[in-house]
């Protein structure tokens, strides 16, 4: 039986495919990411309903003159603004999230972009991009949860990708605009302070620009009545709203407390966060004897793991708040493809933290959850160091 030979239409289809594989897989990820994106779009989550669906109808109502909820003023003129559009309210809080979604993955691409060898470089970030547009923690954040961890985390990245370009008043503003939009941009505070100590190359008053940025992001409410520096002074009452020492993330705490226990925080507040500056502060003094540089890649690690680390031991953890970190583990993971398993376990066990709040679906126990969580930091950190300390003689900082 004789074979019929390829036609010429196919065989020049396969070539265009093949010279334009680039273009048409990154078209191929943009368009899947907004298709896995729509089903959820009416899914009401609890957070939704009992705190984000009246916040919109209070604003969209009384307007800015007051506070409304616990979000902080730039995150409330957003939504005063999402109250105009002719959109239900559940679309105007996840269509904005979702944009940023894509913005938080160019600047994460771009990150990456800048590490990693010429030839790498355009299908790397591609990964980067696609990886985090595709994500299920992302995609669940947004899509199915409403939540804006999206939002502060795109400031957050730009603030490391401009440290990274040495451009430290603009990473400070970046900074504090991911301030004014969450508290949890703290995280990233560490890294900073250990940048200025170790590199020595911008005043200690840089970290002035924080502040005022949180304060400029304020000052489209002062139109409505409000004062700018509530955009620093609400944190001093969020601080206080969930008394517990972890909210369903899988955090040391849940090994050897009660985590729901209110008597509990009261008197391990304080403590717990005293033994987690000093686990950092252990840290940066092991990175600095071991005189390693804090430039490129080890800028990108050194943020991971000390954000992760924020995240263990400090009090009052939700699942949301390992956002920062799960997203640097992916540009970790295309910089270093042997941490590809790591990135995808540590995703699995916020999966399944998500999982138990969004669905009331419990596969596996919080405690047995932080084990895991534990053992995967673990692995990071030994990994992630060898690598920074196999590469110490290319790049040492003065110290």
């Amino acid at each position: 039986m004789g074979e019929f030979g390829i036609f010429k239409w196919e065989k020049n289809l396969l070539k265009y495919i093949e010279k334009n594989l680039f273009w048409i897989v990154s078209t191929l990820v943009l368009v899947l990411g907004v298709l896995i994106r729509i089903p959820p779009m009416e899914y009401v989550s609890g957070d939704f309903y009992h705190y984000l669906s009246p916040w919109f109808d209070e604003i969209k109502e009384s307007g800015l003159s007051h506070q409304v909820g616990n979000y902080n003023l730039v995150y409330q003129f957003l939504i005063y603004i999402m109250t105009k559009l002719p959109l239900k309210a559940i679309y105007s809080y996840k269509i904005l999230s979702c944009v940023f979604d894509y913005l938080l993955a160019i600047v994460a691409g771009y990150c990456v972009y800048n590490l990693l060898e010429k030839d790498r470089r355009r299908w790397g970030t591609l990964a980067v991009m696609g990886v985090v547009i595709l994500s299920p923690v992302v995609v669940l954040n947004s899509s199915v949860w409403a939540q804006c961890d999206s939002i502060f985390t795109f400031f957050g990245f730009l603030a490391i990708a401009a440290l990274l370009k040495e451009k430290y008043t603009l990473s400070m503003i970046m900074l504090g605009v991911s301030f004014a939009f969450k508290l949890q941009a703290v995280f990233l505070l560490p890294i900073f302070l250990f940048v200025y100590f170790v590199r020595k190359r911008f005043t200690i008053f840089n970290f002035a620009f924080v502040p005022l940025a949180m304060i400029a992001c304020g000052i489209p409410t002062a139109f409505y009545g409000r004062n700018p520096l509530e955009t620093i002074t609400i944190y001093t009452e969020q601080t206080e709203v969930y008394p517990y020492m972890s909210l369903n993330y899988p955090s040391i705490w849940q090994l050897v407390l009660k985590p729901m226990d209110v008597y509990q925080y009261t008197y391990l507040k304080t403590t717990s966060i005293c033994l987690t500056v000093a686990i950092l502060l252990v840290v940066m003094v092991y990175w600095i004897k071991k005189r390693l540089s804090t430039d490129g890649e080890n800028l990108l690690i050194m943020a991971f793991l000390l954000t992760y680390l924020c995240v263990l031991f400090l009090p009052a953890m939700h699942e949301r708040y390992s956002y920062i970190y799960e997203i640097l583990a992916i540009c970790l993971a295309v910089l270093r493809p042997k941490t590809i398993p790591i990135c995808c376990a540590l995703h699995v066990v916020t999966l399944l933290s998500y999982a138990s709040f969004l669905f009331g679906i419990v596969p596996i126990a919080l405690p047995v959850l932080s084990i895991f969580n534990l053992l995967i930091f673990g692995l990071y950190f030994f990994v992630l160091n060898a690598y920074m300390i196999k590469g110490k003689d290319l790049k040492v900082s003065a110290i």
